[in-house]
């Protein structure tokens, strides 16, 4: 580590004219070591020493996963769309919200059995309870919601909502701020009519930074100050792992009188200017203690496999550790397997007996295989494709297989550029219902020699398409004009590849030309099929 006393000494020599450019670099290595400094903190997790000891209450939030499985479910998030609220009208999300007001007391009576006296409630209890046109009031359920507070408090529960992140008290626009005054208006009542104790909160983010974190938090204490009494006797902010760290929330929590909720993993993540949080806690719980309440705090842990900062903001499924929290502080574990991570910390540091029947074993983590970028992908196949373009000839079998794209790209290049060197190379690679036809043009060539001409017509015929091989034949019968010794190949060839039904009048041709000599006019008619051969005899006679 470099010491700054080292470089004010080292300095002392340096003319007064080079000080500004020396003093720069003082201040860019210095922000280095600050920043190696963060790096590695954020690489470090805070980890209880003894959490045995650990004597507050962990929670989970609002699902239960053993009780959702069941038949019929246990949860209180049932919802619609709102294409079904017109359809079936109000009285049927009433009942919808009834319905999740009845499975909190379920989820109530189960934590309680296992010793789990903290949760979180979902903020879809009732649906479309704030919306701008379907909103309506929790008057209805007063007494199923009475119900609820009762029982938690008989079993001295703490029960804490967490509004959705779209409430933006400090968005530049007025439209967002109003809905989500709207929106937290409705938690408030929601937990106004249970009955409970100001330590049932709600907690929101102080949201976007809008490109100007200043600003941002000056609208979000401007709108703080007008909000109703209800709303901020309840209201309490946490930071965040994008926008608002420790450090910037809590000035203006101290400042507007505000609890801070602690969560451990996002500042892992985003630890903003602070060296030492576990120094910092006291201060944060005297946030929560200035208004009578309990602190509490969030922890989580990142996948095993994450390493950018997007893959760590994700939960894993249990945790391994707890943080170094105070006995006096009830601590929410964010993870996606809820209720079975606080049984399986109960059971690891012996905080609470945990019934075998409910504690089901942890499945092993599957890291998912990370893909590449599309874009580089096809980079790759263009980069291969050009490779293989330059290269003459066709592939050797060693090859690797190709893409479809890749071969029809090969074959076309490779047929536009083939000449007589290349078409006994060519051979190799055909099809093997081909390999008769093409061993008996090979002996034709071997038992009799032909001209270039002739090899070159023959190669043509090899790499034609066959319904194109009559039409040709029949241009090149009516284009030759030489005598018959100059192009005997061709005929023999054009015999020989003939379908099955044409091999007879081939073999008769033959026959007729080892018999008795022929002229040119006997030549054309020989090259042609047997039917215009017919037409020919005809007009000759």
């Amino acid at each position: 580590m470099i010491h700054t006393r080292a470089l004010t000494t080292a300095t002392a020599a340096v003319s007064a004219d080079d000080m500004p450019l020396v003093q720069a670099e003082e201040q860019a290595i210095e922000q280095k070591v600050k920043v190696e400094e963060r790096a590695s903190m954020m690489d470090k997790p805070y980890i209880h020493s003894d959490p045995r000891s650990y004597k507050g209450r962990l929670g989970y939030a609002c699902l239960n996963t053993i009780l959702r499985k069941q038949k019929p479910p246990v949860f209180c998030s049932r919802t619609c769309r709102l294409d079904t609220l017109r359809q079936k009208g109000m009285d049927f999300v009433k009942e919808l919200a009834l319905k999740n007001v009845e499975d909190i007391k379920a989820l109530i009576e189960w934590n309680e059995a296992r010793g789990i006296k903290f949760m979180r409630v979902s903020s879809e209890i009732f649906p479309f309870a704030s919306h701008d046109d379907y909103g309506y009031s929790l008057e209805f359920a007063a007494k199923e919601l009475k119900e609820v507070g009762d029982l938690a408090a008989k079993y001295n529960h703490r029960l804490t909502t967490h509004p959705g992140q779209y409430n933006q008290l400090g968005s530049p626009n007025p439209d967002v701020v109003r809905r989500t005054v709207k929106d937290l208006g409705y938690h408030a009542e929601m937990l106004d009519l249970m009955g409970l104790p100001a330590d049932s909160i709600m907690i929101i983010h102080m949201g976007g930074v809008y490109g100007d974190r200043a600003s941002a938090m000056q609208r979000f204490e401007e709108n703080y100050k007008k909000l109703p009494e209800r709303i901020k006797r309840r209201l309490v902010l946490e930071n965040d792992e994008l926008g608002y760290s420790v450090s910037d929330l809590l000035p203006i929590c101290q400042k507007l009188n505000i609890p801070l909720v602690l969560d451990w993993h996002h500042h892992s993540i985003n630890p903003g200017t602070v060296e030492d949080l576990p120094a910092l806690v006291p201060a944060i719980n005297e946030t929560w203690k200035r208004k009578g309440m309990k602190p509490k705090q969030h922890y989580s842990e990142s996948r095993p496999d994450a390493v950018s900062a997007v893959e760590r903001r994700a939960h894993s499924d249990r945790v391994l550790n707890l943080p170094p929290s105070m006995d006096d502080v009830d601590l929410m574990i964010e993870a996606k397997e809820k209720e079975q991570a606080v049984l399986q910390l109960y059971k690891m540091y012996d905080l609470h007996p945990v019934d075998e029947d409910d504690l089901v074993p942890a499945s092993e983590y599957k890291p998912k295989e990370r893909k590449k970028p599309r874009r580089k992908v096809k980079a790759e196949e263009t980069v291969d494709i050009e490779m293989e373009i330059e290269q003459e000839g066709s592939a050797s079998p060693g090859t690797p297989r190709r893409s479809q794209r890749q071969r029809k790209s090969l074959k076309y290049t490779e047929i536009d550029e083939i000449d007589m060197e290349h078409a006994s190379t060519q051979d190799e690679d055909e099809k093997p219902q081909k390999r008769k036809t093409r061993a008996a043009k090979k002996a034709t060539k071997t038992r009799q020699p032909v001209d270039m001409e002739a090899e070159l017509v023959q190669s043509e015929d090899e790499i034609e398409k066959p319904q194109k091989r009559k039409a040709r034949a029949s241009k090149k019968s009516t284009k030759e004009t030489q005598p018959m010794d100059m192009e005997p190949a061709p005929v023999q060839n054009e015999d020989q590849t003939e379908k099955p039904q044409k091999r007879k009048a081939g073999a008769i041709k033959k026959a007729t030309k080892e018999t008795q000599p022929m002229d040119v006019d006997e030549v054309h008619t020989n090259a042609k099929s047997p039917r215009k051969s017919a037409r020919q005899t005809k007009k000759r006679t």
